[in-house]
């Protein structure tokens, strides 16, 4: 080991001198190196990072980068440390263990919220329903107004998501923008109409973006089976409040 306290072999570990006891990773980068999706992926991972930048117009830093691509092999930047070992590059990191399986806990924990959450978005539809059958007159016609209101701020969110997709995508299509939009048009007509007409278009909507969701999301099995269980919830109280208001 020489006096900048790094080993040759990636893999082996790194010395203070890069300051990996603060953080996990160390990303040496230059002024020219784009390692943006690298520390967006970290931030999401919630983990610690250092990045040392190596000017080239500086001869210490161009003195500094030639000693470690002699002691690690590597040619290019960013040079990437993960708990204090050289693993490489940005390939590299992206393909180590370690962040394989914080990203899987990470992504696993992201759908048990969405789960949560979606269910507990079924509680006000249930809430609605049991107050449109449980009450009477003034009381009941109100839990329907506020069920059905409630319905189309959901169908307005189920198609956001189609929206927030299709804008970050190179490949989208204006058809999918348009089709984003249509949720929350179906829920605002159906506030205008009378509510015993109401509750069939807001039904029919939710049917309508289940079935596009299927094909749009087929790629994500967990989601497409969270969204039929909520579309089943949300119809189900929707239908008993609809046939007890009539």
């Amino acid at each position: 080991m020489n006096e900048s306290g790094i080993t040759r072999q990636a893999g082996q570990d790194l010395t203070a001198d890069t300051g990996t006891a603060e953080a996990r990773v160390t990303l040496i980068v230059s002024s020219l190196t784009d390692d943006r999706r690298v520390t967006r992926f970290l931030d999401a991972l919630g983990w610690a990072y250092k990045r040392e930048q190596r000017s080239m117009a500086s001869s210490t830093d161009r003195e500094a980068f030639q000693e470690l691509q002699q002691q690690t092999g590597w040619k290019t930047l960013p040079m990437i440390f993960l708990d204090g070992k050289f693993i490489g590059g940005i390939d590299e990191l992206f393909s180590h263990p370690a962040i394989k399986d914080a990203d899987n806990r990470a992504a696993m924990h992201m759908k048990t919220w969405a789960r949560r959450l979606g269910y507990a978005g079924l509680l006000p539809f249930a809430a609605g329903a049991l107050g449109v059958m449980l009450l009477n007159g003034t009381a009941s016609a109100w839990m329907l107004d506020a069920l059905l209101a409630y319905a189309a701020v959901i169908l307005s969110f189920i198609g956001a998501l189609h929206w927030a997709t299709a804008i970050t995508r190179d490949d989208s299509q204006p058809l999918e923008l348009m089709i984003s939009v249509m949720p929350a048009l179906v829920g605002w007509v159906a506030l205008l109409m009378p509510v015993m007409y109401a509750s069939p278009v807001v039904l029919l909507g939710f049917l309508l973006i289940y079935l596009y969701d299927r094909s749009s999301w087929s790629g994500l099995a967990w989601f497409v089976k969270l969204r039929k269980h909520l579309t089943i919830g949300a119809t189900l109280s929707i239908s008993a409040a609809w046939l007890a208001g009539a």
